[in-house]
């Protein structure tokens, strides 16, 4: 994939392609009280991820396949936590939900994107804590698994509906560069003149796109029930939203994403005078122009937490979020042990290193081990496990402990 600003820079020389816009449903901008805090800068990091497999001990573990790795940041939860949430309860709690989502946009009322092709505001994907509060309490409140479970699988159900967002933003933009015209607002212009206001294939798209993502989650998410639990909450959703469980196989996705190309391209003055554009069998690739496969690669997109917890009544430090770490302090005992080590291990070492200080993936497996206090289980490779501890204060974490899987403690 190329870098957005260098998508952006092109798009600006073709005139009505980069314009401002009122905002995406679901924004809300900034608002007294909130804070915004990125997660993630996307566009704006130079170095490159190595897909998960790199996490391996193989010989090839340093081939990069083009796999992006699933994006797994640590979420930390603050102290004295009501996890029942008894003011979101009953009556008075569904009139607070619907003074804070915006029912009529599915998906997009828990979250939303922002495109790259409005200049007006910091562009990506902003997850609000309520967003992340009320779908635990619609979608995930009666599955078998620790609230810490939950809170995790909302935010990735949120991240990945939005992430089909950015997938089009990206797609279409390469059309447009390719046609060397505007796309991607006049469609969206006409889309909010419409009832109803948004593209209805897109958010059916979005919706497949997440529960596909929901299903291939790390072990400790894999929660019986919560692939049926989602689905469930999708159906009760608004026109598009509804449908995405629909879009199951190879031939689905290709059906809705040139039908989804077709949507945008209809609104350009070259695509609606030419039909032939969308004629099946005649050799132009549309659903490969979606960077889908075999997952849309995150690190190309901002990603903020959007902390509007007050109007609930949460306090500002219930939710954060940490997702590099940027340094180690090896301890006595950790260096003893690593010494010690076969090369391969002491390699391993330094690998993880390297890749923690970019951003924690789902290959790296970082748990925490000791509730309380701060330390956390990451994997080296298949036979080795390091124990490390996050520090009180700075970005300096300290290397404690190093050995097999059992030896750590991890069976």
């Amino acid at each position: 994939m190329r870098r957005v600003s260098q998508i952006r820079d092109g798009l600006g020389r073709i005139p009505g392609c980069i314009k401002d816009f009122p905002p995406e449903p679901g924004f809300r901008g900034e608002e007294l009280g909130v804070t915004i805090t990125p997660i993630w800068r996307g566009d704006y990091e130079e170095q490159a991820l190595s897909p998960d497999k790199s996490f391996s001990d193989s010989e090839e573990e340093d081939e990069n396949d083009g796999t992006p790795p699933e994006f797994d940041p640590v979420i930390e939860i603050g102290a004295d936590v009501d996890e029942t949430f008894p003011a979101l309860e009953g009556e008075a709690g569904e009139e607070i939900r619907r003074s804070v989502l915006d029912l009529d946009h599915g998906m997009d009322a828990y979250g939303w994107y922002v495109p790259f092709h409005y200049p007006g505001v910091q562009w990506g994907i902003y997850i609000p804590v309520t967003g992340i509060v009320f779908l635990i309490r619609d979608a995930l409140s009666k599955l078998p698994s620790p609230f810490k479970t939950k809170r995790h699988l909302a935010f990735h159900a949120i991240l990945n509906h939005e992430l089909f967002h950015f997938g089009t933003d990206y797609a279409i933009a390469q059309a447009e560069l390719l046609h060397q015209e505007p796309w991607y607002v006049p469609a969206k212009t006409a889309f909010k003149k419409g009832t109803p206001d948004y593209c209805v294939i897109e958010e059916q798209l979005a919706n497949a796109y997440m529960l596909k993502a929901f299903r291939t989650m790390k072990p400790a998410l894999k929660v019986r029930g919560k692939q049926e639990a989602l689905r469930e909450f999708t159906k009760k959703q608004p026109e598009g939203y509804r449908d995405g469980h629909l879009i199951k196989s190879s031939y689905d996705w290709d059906r809705c994403l040139t039908a989804l190309a077709r949507e945008y391209g209809r609104h350009s003055i070259r695509g609606a005078a030419n039909p032939l554009l969308w004629e099946s069998g005649l050799g132009f690739d549309w659903p490969g122009q979606f960077p889908r496969r075999p997952r849309i690669d995150w690190r190309y997109c901002p990603i903020y937490y959007f902390n509007d917890g007050a109007r609930l009544g949460i306090p500002p430090d219930w939710l954060s979020f940490f997702t590099q770490i940027p340094a180690f302090v090896e301890s006595e005992r950790f260096l003893k042990k690593l010494r010690n080590m076969p090369e391969s291990v002491q390699r391993a070492w330094e690998r993880t290193k390297s890749r923690l200080a970019v951003a924690i993936t789902r290959g790296a497996r970082l748990e925490e081990w000791d509730k309380g206090s701060g330390v956390y289980s990451v994997r080296l490779n298949d036979n080795y496990r390091a124990h490390i501890q996050r520090p009180n204060v700075g970005y300096t974490w300290t290397a404690l402990d190093l050995g097999t899987h059992k030896e750590m403690g991890h069976g």
